[in-house]
């Protein structure tokens, strides 16, 4: 199967994918770029080949030409350190682009033609019918250590993914997320197979104005991490209604639920646990933090999981197509589970994300994990963000400090304030958790993946 096999039974004149009101394309016109572009590109067929476009809108349009075209297709994100080194990584033969990069890749480089969909008498239907299994190449995030690529097929990545064209006519998808990212495909495949329209975000734009685009386009689907979902509940939310609410890639706190369900009481609420690695493990729709520790005795859709004598989260998918794709070292122990690299606790019935395995500060011997510290500071009233890191200290190690934003209107220069903030902390974590130093900004930097900057 490869992607375009979906438009069969698609509408012709249904709409699948915006970038604006102004900028929307049927089905169709899609199957005829697609045409158009397998004719200009016939010497990629069957090769290794990395792809990397500054807009999401022509990265996936790269992907739904090349997807059962090239051998293989290595996801690479604008702006990275790594691209060269993504590129050898992977074997990849040929690096194709939107535009001419500023760089010398090690490979041959080949501009691809204007993405045009005005596209003429594109009619060899057989260039769809002569396709390979493509493995698409990721990297996963590296929030917290060194980014891996992770192979998969398409198969393996819409594991979860259900086709129902009738229901998926009524949600419009938002995409939050660089369709470079793991979370960018699910939404961008979660969206085409299942019949619905999906609006991209434009390079470079303001969250503010991604967000009214999306209201402009009758968005009522959005997938986003905690972190955006608390920087656009510090906005108007550009006037969404939304239908569908869906959080992932990093830990859903109880606050930022509360204040999801609080907001959109009629969305389905879903946090979403998935890795790069692992795929889609499974969802929470209860609107509770963590999940139920049942899950490691009744495998949701079929995926196993396991918590070891560490606390990592472990998970053995029905799927065993996902492998590194480079190196010989191998993605799953001898009972075939992948380890997450996430820590959870037993807290009652149900299991507590506690951060990264690779993320704790070492405080005299004691792990803290910034991301168990960051949920408490969440909760108290004020603070809207709050991002927790190491300060190396001689005695201890390091300390641990901490920078908040606060709502509009709460004085954080306010003696009152930090003390009874810290007084909040004490009464709910250890002493060797508790901020050492405490400091209040007007904004925390948020990553290219939607989360946190950690570095």
């Amino acid at each position: 199967m490869q992607l375009i096999d979906l438009f069969e039974d698609v509408p012709a004149d249904r709409l699948l994918w915006a970038i604006s009101p102004d900028e929307e394309y049927t089905a169709s016109q899609l199957r005829a770029w697609c045409i158009h572009s397998r004719q200009t590109l016939l010497d990629l067929r069957g090769k290794k080949v990395a792809v990397l476009a500054t807009g999401d809108f022509d990265l996936a349009l790269m992907l739904l030409c090349l997807d059962g075209w090239a051998e293989s297709l290595t996801l690479l994100t604008a702006g990275s350190d790594q691209i060269s080194d993504a590129i050898c990584a992977s074997g990849c033969e040929v690096l194709l682009v939107r535009q001419q990069m500023e760089f010398a890749p090690p490979i041959p480089v080949r501009v691809a033609p204007p993405f045009s969909l005005n596209v003429p008498n594109a009619s060899n239907e057989a260039l769809l019918d002569q396709h390979c299994r493509t493995r698409w190449v990721l990297s996963s995030s590296g929030t917290t250590g060194q980014p891996k690529l992770i192979s998969h097929s398409l198969s393996s990545l819409v594991r979860t993914v259900s086709r129902d064209l009738d229901r998926g006519s009524n949600f419009v998808w938002g995409s939050l997320y660089h369709v470079s990212s793991f979370a960018g495909i699910q939404v961008l495949l979660q969206s085409w197979f299942a019949g619905s329209k999906l609006v991209f975000s434009v390079a470079g734009v303001p969250l503010s104005k991604r967000i009214a685009s999306f209201a402009a386009c009758g968005c009522n689907a959005l997938s986003a991490t905690p972190t955006l979902w608390r920087v656009l509940m510090m906005s108007d939310h550009g006037g969404l209604r939304l239908r569908q609410v869906t959080l992932g890639g990093e830990i859903a706190d109880q606050a930022i639920l509360d204040a999801l369900r609080a907001r959109f009481r009629d969305a389905n609420l879903v946090h979403i646990f998935a890795s790069t690695e692992a795929g889609v493990g499974f969802s929470v729709r209860d609107g509770r933090e963590g999940f139920p520790a049942r899950l490691l005795i009744e495998p949701p859709n079929g995926v196993r999981l396991r918590v070891d004598a560490q606390g990592h989260l472990w998970l053995k998918p029905l799927n065993s197509d996902q492998r590194l794709a480079h190196g010989k070292q191998e993605l799953r122990d001898e009972d075939g589970f992948i380890d997450t690299g996430d820590v959870v606790e037993l807290v009652g019935d149900r299991y507590q994300f506690r951060g990264r395995s690779t993320g704790a500060i070492n405080v005299g011997g004691r792990k803290v994990h910034p991301q168990e510290v960051e949920s408490w500071l969440l909760r108290y009233p004020g603070v809207r963000l709050a991002r927790v890191s190491a300060k190396k200290n001689p005695i201890m190690g390091s300390i641990v400090q901490a920078t908040v934003v606060l709502s509009e209107g709460c004085d954080g220069a306010s003696p009152d304030f930090k003390s009874g903030l810290t007084r909040f902390c004490r009464e709910h974590l250890e002493p060797y958790k508790i901020p050492a130093i405490l400091r209040v900004a007007e904004s925390i930097p948020v990553s290219d993946t939607g989360k946190i900057a950690r570095t």
